[in-house]
């Protein structure tokens, strides 16, 4: 697949694929923070270009060196500013670590995209969760390791599709090493965010676009009830749930998703063309 790549303001890489009048920008989870979308550009193709319908172009940034003490507020602002004058995105997709910088982006930039998609994300972690992402950044202060990606792939429900990520990377470990980012950069990714966690309910009152909530019932890091909330608290929330899925439902069932937003895009961007409005 034919792709565009760069960097947004010298700071933030991404890459850009796809044919059509409509732009969505995606804004990745964990997964970009240690694999870096320039290096492994083929795995963020793989998993995001499909998830649109024919007619978008799919804009994936990613999120660099993130500074220190910069929350998930911070990195919406800038991305913000760094797309503004470049793109002009219809809809942003925010998964995991990139739902919560959605969520903030529609408080900061409320005129950049039409709508917004918070996918395996919600305001609020179920215990459980929080233990898992304070047990990733325990293992990621003390360096890389084989243990710290395979609890990332304990996520997948589909045992037998895991076995075979972790014999992959078991096989490739010296050069998969070598390749991802420093395990620090996830440090810095989730502590000054889940600082703040507590405040995030403030300020999703003040979300006027539409905003889809998908996610998995199953979700080991967000619970069912934090889906069902934040759609309540967004103005123009619209909550699809996939009965049984885990964290990862939107690659491991990804044709159940890609119809829900679909159906959403569908409501909110009804027809083709593009809009040439300037937006902030």
């Amino acid at each position: 697949m034919k792709c565009e790549s760069g960097m947004l303001d010298g700071r933030y890489p991404y890459i850009l694929a796809g044919k059509g009048e409509r732009l969505a920008l995606v804004l990745p989870g964990s997964e970009e923070i240690l694999f870096g979308i320039r290096k492994f550009s083929w795995m963020f193709l793989r998993f995001y270009v499909p998830i649109f319908p024919p007619g978008y172009r799919v804009l994936i940034v990613g999120y660099g060196d993130i500074p220190e003490g910069k929350t998930a507020i911070d990195i919406a602002i800038n991305i913000g500013k760094a797309i503004k004058g470049r793109f002009s995105p219809d809809v942003v997709l925010g998964l995991s670590f990139g739902g919560l910088v959605t969520l903030a982006l529609g408080v900061v930039k409320p005129r950049l995209v039409k709508g917004l998609i918070i996918a395996s994300a919600a305001h609020e972690m179920s215990a459980g969760g929080l233990d898992m992402i304070t047990d990733w950044m325990r293992r990621s202060r003390k360096g890389v390791s084989r243990a710290l990606f395979y609890s990332f792939i304990d996520l997948f429900k589909r045992k037998r599709y895991a076995f075979w990520m972790k014999v992959g990377i078991t096989i490739a470990w010296p050069i998969f090493k070598a390749r991802i980012n420093p395990s620090t950069y996830l440090v810095r990714a989730y502590e000054p965010t889940l600082a703040i966690r507590d405040k995030v309910r403030e300020f999703l009152p003040a979300i006027g676009k539409p905003a889809l909530v998908l996610g998995g019932t199953d979700d080991q890091l967000f619970p069912e009830s934090g889906y069902r909330v934040l759609a309540r608290l967004l103005p123009h929330g619209v909550l699809e749930l996939v009965e049984g899925e885990t964290h990862t439902a939107l690659f491991e069932r990804q044709d159940e998703c890609k119809r829900r937003i679909a159906g959403f895009l569908e409501r909110i961007l009804p027809e083709t063309g593009s809009d040439s409005a300037r937006r902030d």
